[in-house]
């Protein structure tokens, strides 16, 4: 007998007495105990907006701190002792993740003059160590943020001054609170010679002596620009840079030959730049390269006398490449001349400048890949120039991360390519002659089983609307079909889904799992249209995507309906979260981390400190009916209805700032009240933002993985497949 057959909510089928038995069987036989899941008060608060109106029962927890905080307790408990049975199963993936990642975690070398640059966190310790070594000699200490007077801080970025005498970083104030504070010490002593209390980002001039650094407001953006001498008092500080938009950001950079400081002001759909010479930053006055214009990005480098100039004006709002000299500033935008514009289905991502030549990093149907373009020793248009050269991919490799490459004199780069299957390797280039990547390393770990007889594939469904929709599938070879198969996806702010090696996912494919990644509508695998087309009121195309990657990989024999585990990350939790709304019985497992499961409330709630920025996303509701309408049936949260639900295990931490802990606890409270069956709805929170699972990666993914596994073998009334062939 089941909780949907007798019409009953699953907390009135648990409070029960009767079903002390069966409850136990749902947690475990072997857990010796039995555990009931919270329940949530409900409150009914009724919001109307633009003459919309709609009920939310757990509203309250938005803003009762203490209540939140009770019943993420309870929530915890609830957990440990649902996962409790599962420890043995976790501790032997632990030991599979560890013996499938790769053994030397060094970053890639980021060469400087005579010095040579790397950073690695030591074995037993969670925060980054930077070493620099010049020649054969050894490892000198940079920074070392393990040791006494750091309090194992989390590094937020870290700069070398030109020369190479201090280092420069910012610290993250406390766990989670992406609020920073700034230090400047000498790398030769180790001696802190001077503490910025308010430093988002911060940017060495070219004197050694001074520092250009950014400031908080209260909700955390970046809003002031300021002007300091290392080691003086404060009072003497200049302001460089305001900023009183509040969908905006102010950043501070530099170009890479030390000649500019860059004052960058940007939201989601402007740019606007201003230089300051960084040899004389006191006495210069920063110029206005373009003022800003709605819907115009550009992004500045230096080279010579002229301006090299990453924008998406172009007819299909893709980036090109434009030049303007630097003394004709401040240009229009039509004035500047087009100096590379990439084939139809490309688009370029980044660029990177050196003194011979510009470095473009491009996607290419959906693969990375790197144009060098030669530059000229004088000005623009002074001799012929050689030809430009692509670089493709190496066999088998889907992502590619430039390193830190700081140095503009550099006759190499170094570069780090990776796949679903692969882990990642080091390759170097030569840009005098740049045929090929070279590899820096030889071959590292192995997984559960030999890496060769892992597969990736592409395969693609078609989106309702008839968009073909691209999916990564991985597998092993010889495995059977159709399989247990987690499907992911991302899907927001023009970023790509994860391609990158993940050790635990090979605990899948051993056993017989097959991991599909979805290429969906609101990422930025195909160009900024792709992006574009699901933002705002068109936001349900990554959902309406996903729902067709699903179905393609079910008709494609892949995975059969009931047999699918959901994956979504952050913003990508948002469509698959949306996809469960609209397909429960094809779900079997969800796993949640940080997730954006309640937008109509974060978009809708003032107090949220990124709301006004992420209106550039998702659209303000407060504004456009269109968009109100569009989030009131996409909503994750707000669309839940009484059905038979999956098991579902969400990860939030207490002090996201992105995406506040009310939200995930709402969804869990809910998506539990509305459960028909006997799944269970697990939510787990520790102290730490929107980024602070690193330090938890191996413990949370085994535990993960674990939860999958043991969801997907008992999902309730599940069907064995009548016909079974091999990958």
């Amino acid at each position: 007998m089941t909780a949907a057959r007798n019409g009953l909510h699953y907390w009135q089928l648990l409070g029960s007495p009767g079903c002390r038995t069966l409850w136990k069987f749902a947690i475990g036989k072997d857990s010796g105990k039995a555990c009931y899941p919270p329940r949530a008060e409900v409150r009914y608060s009724e919001t109307i907006l633009q003459g919309r109106c709609w009920q939310d029962p757990y509203r309250y927890l938005q803003d009762d701190q203490a209540a939140l905080y009770s019943l993420l307790e309870a929530e915890n408990t609830y957990a440990e002792a649902w996962l409790q049975p599962l420890a043995k199963l976790q501790h032997q993936l632990h030991k599979e993740i560890m013996q499938a990642s790769p053994q030397d975690q060094e970053s890639m070398p980021a060469q400087l003059g005579k010095w040579v640059y790397s950073s690695h966190v030591p074995a037993g310790k969670q925060e980054v160590v930077i070493v620099r070594q010049k020649g054969s000699g050894q490892n000198e200490t940079v920074l070392d943020l393990n040791a006494p007077g750091h309090f194992a801080s989390a590094l937020g970025q870290a700069k070398i001054c030109k020369s190479q005498h201090k280092v420069a970083y910012t610290l993250e104030v406390s766990p989670g609170s992406e609020q920073y504070r700034g230090c400047v010490q000498d790398i030769a002593t180790g001696e802190v010679i001077d503490a910025i209390p308010n430093s988002a980002g911060l940017e060495f001039a070219a004197d050694d002596m001074s520092i250009a650094y950014t400031t908080q407001d209260a909700a955390g953006r970046s809003s002031q620009v300021r002007l300091r001498r290392i080691g003086e008092n404060p009072g003497s500080e200049q302001c460089l840079m305001d900023e009183v938009e509040q969908d905006t950001h102010l950043h501070i950079g530099r170009t890479k030959d030390w000649k500019y400081l860059l004052l960058n002001a940007n939201s989601k759909s402007t740019s606007e730049v201003h230089m300051l010479d960084a040899h004389n930053p006191w006495t210069a006055q920063p110029v206005l390269v373009m003022p800003r214009q709605q819907g115009v990005e550009y992004f500045v480098e230096h080279h010579n006398t002229s301006l090299y100039i990453m924008t998406n004006r172009h007819p299909q709002g893709e980036m090109r490449i434009m030049t303007a000299c630097t003394s004709q500033l401040p240009q229009r935008m039509a004035d500047l001349d087009t100096f590379v514009e990439v084939e139809s289905g490309d688009c370029i991502e980044d660029t990177d400048m050196f003194h011979k030549a510009l470095v473009l990093h491009i996607r290419s149907q959906g693969l990375p890949c790197i144009r060098v373009v030669p530059l000229p020793t004088g000005d623009i248009g002074d001799g012929q120039m050689p030809a430009s050269v692509d670089i493709r991919l190496p066999a088998g490799f889907t992502e590619l991360v430039p390193g830190p490459n700081p140095d503009f004199y550099a006759d190499y780069i170094y570069l780090e390519a990776s796949s679903p299957i692969m882990p990642a390797k080091q390759f170097s280039l030569d840009l005098a002659d740049p045929a090929c990547l070279k590899p820096l390393q030889s071959d590292g770990a192995a997984g559960p089983g030999p890496l060769a007889l892992y597969k990736w594939k592409a395969l693609e469904g078609v989106s309702a609307d008839g968009t073909p929709v691209p999916i990564t599938l991985v597998y092993k070879e010889g495995s059977e079909q159709p399989a247990p198969l987690l499907l992911t996806a991302y899907g927001a702010y023009g970023m790509c889904a994860d391609m990158n090696f993940k050790p635990e996912r090979l605990s899948l494919l051993e056993r017989g799992w097959a991991v599909a990644i979805a290429h969906i509508r609101g990422g930025g695998e195909l160009g900024r249209a792709w992006h574009r087309s699901a933002t705002g009121a068109c936001k349900a195309r990554s959902v309406d995507d996903l729902e067709a990657c699903l179905d393609a990989l079910v008709q494609q024999g892949v995975a059969q309906h009931g047999s699918v585990a959901l994956e979504g990350r952050s913003a990508g939790a948002l469509p698959a979260a949306a996809l469960l709304n609209r397909r429960p019985g094809s779900i079997a497992a969800m796993l949640l981390h940080a997730p954006l499961v309640d937008l109509l409330g974060n978009m809708t709630d003032e107090s949220c400190p990124l709301r006004v920025h992420e209106a550039g996303e998702f659209g303000d509701p407060c504004i456009s009916t269109d968009v109100l309408d569009a989030m009131l049936e996409l909503c994750p949260y707000t669309t839940l209805q009484s059905c038979e639900q999956p098991a579902v295990l969400i990860r939030v931490g207490l002090d996201d700032l992105r995406v506040p802990a009310w939200g995930p606890t709402k969804y869990a409270a809910k998506l539990r009240a509305s459960q028909m069956g006997l799944m269970p709805v697990l939510l787990m929170s520790r102290p730490g933002g929107h980024f602070s699972e690193e330090h938890h990666a191996v413990t949370d993914a085994s535990l993960d993985i674990a939860f999958l596994l043991h969801a997907m073998a008992n999902k309730h009334e599940s069907k064995k497949p009548d016909v079974r062939r091999v990958f």
